[in-house]
């Protein structure tokens, strides 16, 4: 019996005031292509403030590769909550990786 490969795929979000970063990550810690997409929600004082989309940069819906990115850096510099809806499409299929939540730099989970 042949064993099929596991992919490593995670998914991770930060609030990160001091650097300006609220954003979210869907990536292959392998760094093995798939075709992904990210959203990251901000809210700032408890209200929502914007969405932002792995497709934001005017490129295509799916990216293929090992990482899809959403969000901001180096511009965002307050405290708040991020949630990052992860998804990836392999085969005809949608799947949905989950959420990811922060509302701090989360360095532990930065690999």
């Amino acid at each position: 019996m042949a064993l099929l490969p596991a992919h490593a795929l995670g998914i991770v979000s930060r609030s990160c005031g001091p650097v300006g970063a609220q954003e979210s990550v869907t990536v292959d810690w392998h760094f093995r292509p798939h075709y992904l997409k990210t959203f990251s929600i901000h809210y700032r004082n408890g209200g929502f403030l914007h969405t932002a989309s792995s497709a934001d940069d005017g490129g295509a819906q799916w990216r293929l590769g090992w990482r899809s990115y959403a969000g901001h850096f180096g511009s965002e510099f307050w405290h708040g909550k991020v949630i990052g809806q992860h998804y990836a499409y392999r085969s005809g299929v949608i799947s949905y990786l989950g959420n990811s939540y922060a509302s701090n730099c989360n360095l532990r989970e930065w690999g």
